[in-house]
């Protein structure tokens, strides 16, 4: 075989020859030859897959759910049944009992408070699960967000006037404007259950 017909041969081998890709940042191990690579998502210098929810996703979703689900809870029980009572508890008694309230009631909700705050932010920057719009997570930080200015900007001055004494109209603005509170995190409630759903791949 003469030179010509060698280097022929030779580029008819190459171009013939099936060639494997070249593998790159956050490709799966799993990638082998005759398998489609599937889409990655760059998140905090790690690739995932844009379908996938990585088991530090889930855990995620489980602490967020579980905050906003025991906030629920407490915000029921709250408007049910201690708001209503305030009115029972007698004139002579209720500024030491106001105060104690206050007190017991911040180690309560502090904690649950704070971690459904930070981890409501954290969401955000966290990819969603399969087929659910990244709004969502915004608008649920938008929701935590104006139960935190309710709190402060609606209950705590009706309960620092009722450390004073047992007023009717700040009881009364105190019991109403919690109603924003209960109907919030009770929509909160449903819209952490389906995502939560969504994240540990269970379908709606």
């Amino acid at each position: 075989m003469d030179g010509p017909t060698r280097v022929l041969s030779l580029a008819r081998f190459l171009v013939a020859r099936p060639v494997l890709a070249t593998p790159t940042f956050g490709a799966s191990k799993r990638n082998l030859p005759g398998r489609t690579a599937r889409p990655t998502l760059a998140i905090y210098g790690r690739a995932k897959t844009e379908a996938g929810m990585t088991g530090a996703d889930t855990l995620l979703w489980l602490v967020h759910a579980a905050s906003t689900l025991f906030m629920l809870g407490v915000i029921a029980v709250i408007q049910w049944v201690h708001y209503p009572l305030f009115a029972r508890v007698g004139v002579a008694g209720f500024p030491a009992y106001a105060s104690e309230h206050g007190r017991r009631i911040t180690w309560v909700v502090a904690g649950p408070m704070l971690v459904e705050l930070a981890t409501a932010i954290w969401l955000v920057f966290r990819p969603l699960p399969p087929g659910v719009p990244g709004w969502m997570a915004w608008a649920g930080l938008v929701a935590v967000l104006v139960l935190w200015g309710s709190t402060f900007l609606l209950q705590v001055p009706q309960h620092e006037a009722l450390r004073v004494g047992f007023d009717p109209e700040a009881h009364r603005r105190l019991v109403s404007s919690n109603w924003l509170r209960t109907v919030l995190w009770a929509l909160r409630g449903v819209w952490v259950l389906y995502l939560l759903a969504r994240a540990i791949g269970r379908e709606c």
